[in-house]
């Protein structure tokens, strides 16, 4: 005799959801945190959002775009941290979830990795966290 999985309780829907809403909440400070008008930095890297310009190790300047500011400054901020794709979505504008969406943000950061190497930065800065995020790793020396 096959039993079926019991129901959830309206109680832990309830928790559930709360959670979800909690964690979408914190994502979003965290991508409203970024561009408050303050340099962000981190390791020999620092971005001048208001210029659009960021700025590495030997004096490289990189001129970026609008997205591509809103991401750097995200990913400085984290100060190391991974920096989940949703949080990335909703500071470049996207709503969550849908992975063609998520796409969109690899994207994003597969063209800042081309314009970096295009202006002669020889380690990648910006490490990928499978299946979730980006961190931005900075300046680690070349082998």
């Amino acid at each position: 005799m096959q039993t079926q999985a019991p129901m959830l309780e309206i109680a832990e829907l309830e928790a559930r959801l709360q959670d979800a809403v909690r964690e979408l909440e914190r994502l979003r400070q965290m991508a409203a945190g970024a561009l408050d008008g303050a340099q962000a930095a981190a390791n020999d890297w620092t971005l001048d959002a208001m210029q659009g310009e960021l700025h590495g190790p030997d004096g490289l300047q990189v001129r970026l775009t609008a997205s591509e500011v809103k991401l750097v400054d995200l990913l400085l901020r984290a100060r190391g941290r991974v920096v989940p794709r949703t949080a990335m979505l909703l500071s470049l504008g996207y709503g969550t979830g849908a992975t063609q969406q998520a796409r969109n943000v690899d994207t994003h950061v597969k063209r800042l990795r081309d314009k970096l190497e295009a202006c002669g930065v020889l380690a990648d800065p910006i490490e990928t966290a499978h299946g979730f995020g980006y961190r931005w790793k900075g300046s680690e020396p070349c082998q």
